[in-house]
């Protein structure tokens, strides 16, 4: 079973290249199942499930009786390597970091406005519907903690955080690919803390760090407050940050001390790395001593876990700081994350002592206790089935009525899709226009420091797909064809 998976891995990577360079062109047949079976060696099974994996991150569509077609994937922004080589024709200067400084105001007005109106259905919150996490179970295990242990809150939390949620998340790593000592886990406020520490550790004010675009605009608004300036470096759909464009970055820009990246079904596009490129992207960061800041918030959102392993797997040198967050995963009120330091472990420990001290002790305990047996991974076998029904039926409700020429991709896990339309289309415009109607969306502008992507949205899937959520999407494409 598992050479089977590879195999299709393989194949399904074979046909994308070829989809990204353009030796297969939008509308053109895929080989048909029987080809790709006799061409590459393997069982019909493995073809069907390299076109499947293609569907899924939006490089094909299944037409009935017909076969495989290329369909035409989100394009992200030009190559970094064409942006530099144009700005040197023109100037003979390489692009400055400065031209991606710090987070433009609109991301904070954007978020606060969206506070200021009556919501009737939430598309933009990145979180599931509360009947879809274990409430009820989180209650017990918390009102069973404080009757063990009734002083819970006239008493200290422990210095180095509860050892049993550490050694929980242990055992929970070794199921991601990954090996980690319970002593090497530092419990956070959230991931935000997380990242946050992470590049306090690494950086100083005025440094550089290459980030993902698009890229969650909490990354921005952390960046800006440390001073730190940023380079976005071109993330696709399928297959996540460039690692080309990065190289291309390092090598003539030679300041960069940081990169963050989210390689497992990256925020706002759900792209995910392949374990080839994962290896490289830690190999090159290592090279030319570069911190690598994993964001693995949805990484236990992935079907397959094992398959598809944190960039910290691959980390012989302790160059990788890993992060990650129950968040989304099991409690948006939680607010519980950790981290592992690498080479960096002491550093972020003294920082994390003289921000926040130490995480409280009950929700640590209350997780611990829930993540034992097993529980952990059967709530989220349970929580990526019906995320994956309320994806297929989403994207279908927007391909169905948006205009014609929205693209929208098909992440293989997670709870987010992200939209393009027309070249023309404000979604700066569409989110005020959609707040009056009492619909909360996510417009591209707060994804980025350029303009790249003012045609683009995120709009999530966490809630079941019903008759208010097909309301609302409909109101959406209406509120598009109207401008």
């Amino acid at each position: 079973m598992e050479k089977m998976q590879k195999k299709y891995r393989l194949i399904a990577e074979h046909y994308a290249k070829a989809i990204q360079n353009g030796a297969l062109a939008e509308g053109e047949r895929l080989p048909s199942l029987r080809d790709i079976t006799a061409l590459h060696g393997v069982s019909i099974s493995t073809a069907v499930e390299a076109c499947r994996a293609l569907e899924k991150q939006g490089y094909v569509e299944a037409k009935p009786r017909s076969g495989y077609f290329v369909r035409n994937p989100i394009q992200n922004i030009s190559s970094l390597k064409e942006v530099f080589e144009k700005k040197a024709d023109e100037t003979d200067e390489w692009i400055n970091p400065a031209d991606y400084i710090g987070v433009h105001e609109r991301i904070s007005a954007t978020l606060s406005r969206a506070l200021t109106q009556p919501l009737k259905v939430d598309l933009g919150g990145a979180v599931c519907a509360p009947s879809l996490y274990p409430g009820a179970a989180l209650r017990d295990n918390m009102l069973r903690m404080l009757r063990a242990k009734p002083s819970m809150y006239e008493t200290g939390p422990r210095p180095d955080g509860v050892r049993k949620l550490k050694e929980a998340i242990s055992r929970f790593l070794v199921s991601r690919g990954m090996h980690a000592d319970a002593d090497a886990i530092l419990v956070t406020h959230g991931c935000s803390e997380a990242l946050s520490l992470a590049l306090r550790a690494v950086t100083g004010p005025g440094g550089v760090v290459a980030i993902e675009s698009p890229t969650y605009f909490g990354i921005l608004q952390i960046i800006e407050s440390l001073g730190l300036k940023a380079i976005e470096i071109p993330t696709h759909p399928g297959t996540g940050m460039s690692i080309d464009a990065l190289e291309f970055a390092i090598a003539h820009i030679g300041s960069i001390q940081a990169v963050v990246c989210m390689p497992a079904v990256q925020n706002p596009i759900g792209s995910i790395m392949s374990d080839a490129m994962k290896s490289r992207m830690v190999e090159l960061c290592e090279k030319h001593n570069i911190a690598l800041i994993e964001d693995d918030t949805y990484g236990a959102f992935l079907p397959s876990p094992a398959d598809a392993r944190p960039l910290k797997a691959w980390d012989k040198s302790g160059n990788v700081i890993y992060c990650n967050s129950f968040n989304k995963s099991l409690s948006p009120g939680l607010r519980l994350g950790w981290l592992l330091g690498g080479k960096w472990h002491k550093k972020i420990e003294m920082l994390m002592y003289a921000v926040s001290r130490h995480p409280e002790e009950t929700a640590q305990l209350v997780v611990a206790d829930f993540m034992a047996g097993g529980t952990f991974n059967r709530h989220m076998r349970r929580l990526n089935g019906l995320l994956m029904q309320q994806r297929t039926q989403f994207v279908e409700a927007i391909l169905e009525h948006f205009p014609a020429g929205t693209e929208v991709t098909r992440p293989e896990a997670g709870l987010l899709v992200w939209v393009r339309l027309s070249d023309e289309q404000s979604t700066d415009s569409l989110f005020e226009r959609a707040l009056r109607e009492g619909i909360r969306i996510c417009p591209g502008s707060i994804f980025s420091n350029t303009n790249k992507f003012s045609n683009c949205l995120r709009l999530s899937y966490g809630m079941p797909f019903d008759a208010r959520i097909e309301s609302a999407v409909k109101t959406l494409a209406r509120l598009v064809r109207e401008a």
